[in-house]
């Protein structure tokens, strides 16, 4: 509660490390800024603290790639309470265990009633992956990892599945590994079986297919498409965040965000594009901001190489 008493306000705490001592806006510090790299092993710190901190129902964070500024969003689990001076300081300590020099970093803390965030689970890239519970996704980008061929999609799809409803072609492997800051991240790859061959194929439209010729990453404010099996065509929007952490079956971070929400459900896994160059794979939907606006969220390609140890195979 704001110092004198009265209800908190939506937004409670816009702070940096050197000054966040009480539970209401104060003054932004400012000082050189941390590399985006450490910015987000930061952010992803404090938000593992955030959703495991006594109250809080569910939380999502971004970061405001204008301004460095660390946003959170969180809602207070049924019959709970959330002490806001406390959820502060158990974020700022995450924060200081990174090692990072953080002071000069902005962070806010919003309270809202309800977080809109949820999974989208329904060798080429955009097939259907189905296991014996008819619970469907779809295959991302065909890649290599170890010197073995196979596909990437969601971890939070089954670990067994079919490729097009067939067993005997790819083979569970392993889900992406954490971060170094224990956040989770929702890849996981599958080998192809012996016998089978891969491609570097990816369907891009209900009847069209491309190759993937390079990945990259998206930036702020590209435009960037989206094909699953789910809703079976492809659909294009605007990145709006690129580090984005919400929750789902797990806690996801290192997601990018768009404008509007394209996909549907058994989109998860699919791959996300522009032409032939690999961006990501299919996530989720999250709502930010408190606008009431859901959003597609997805996994950029580079953490096939991060957390997968691989790469997105180009022709």
């Amino acid at each position: 509660m704001p110092s004198g008493g009265g209800v908190r306000p939506a937004v409670w705490a816009i702070c940096s490390p050197l000054r966040c001592g009480l539970p209401y806006t104060v003054e932004v510090q400012t000082g050189a800024p941390l590399a985006w790299k450490d910015l987000l092993q930061v952010q992803e710190s404090m938000y593992m603290a955030v959703v495991a901190a006594d109250g809080v129902g569910n939380a999502i964070s971004e970061v405001d790639p204008a301004t460095d500024e660390i946003r959170f969003t969180y809602s207070v689990a049924p019959d709970k309470e959330v002490d806001p001076a406390s959820l502060l300081g158990t974020a700022l300590k995450a924060a200081a265990s990174t090692g990072r020099t953080v002071a000069s970093v902005p962070v806010r803390f919003t309270e809202v009633p309800e977080i809109r965030s949820q999974d989208q689970a329904t060798i080429k890239g955009g097939h259907w992956l189905t296991d014996s519970s008819a619970n469907a996704c779809t295959s991302g980008f065909t890649i290599t990892v170890g010197g073995l061929n196979g596909v990437a999609t969601a971890m939070h799809c089954p670990n067994y599945m079919g490729y097009e409803g067939a067993s005997g072609v790819i083979a569970y492997r392993n889900a992406a590994s954490t971060t170094s800051s224990g956040a989770n991240i929702d890849l996981q790859w599958h080998s192809t079986i012996a016998g089978n061959t891969t491609s570097t194929k990816f369907q891009a439209d209900f009847s069209e297919e491309r190759n993937v010729d390079s990945a990259s990453n998206a930036m702020n404010d590209d435009p960037i498409c989206n094909f699953g099996k789910g809703k079976n065509y492809q659909l294009c929007g605007t990145i709006y965040r690129l580090a984005v952490c919400r929750q789902g079956s797990l806690y996801w971070c290192g997601q990018a965000v768009t404008e509007e929400n394209i996909t549907v459900s058994g989109d998860s896994g699919g791959p996300w594009y522009l032409g032939n160059v690999a961006k990501g794979i299919h996530s989720g939907l999250v709502e930010l901001d408190n606008d009431g606006i859901t959003r597609s969220a997805y996994t950029p390609q580079t953490r096939v190489g991060e957390n997968l140890g691989g790469n997105v195979k180009t022709s």
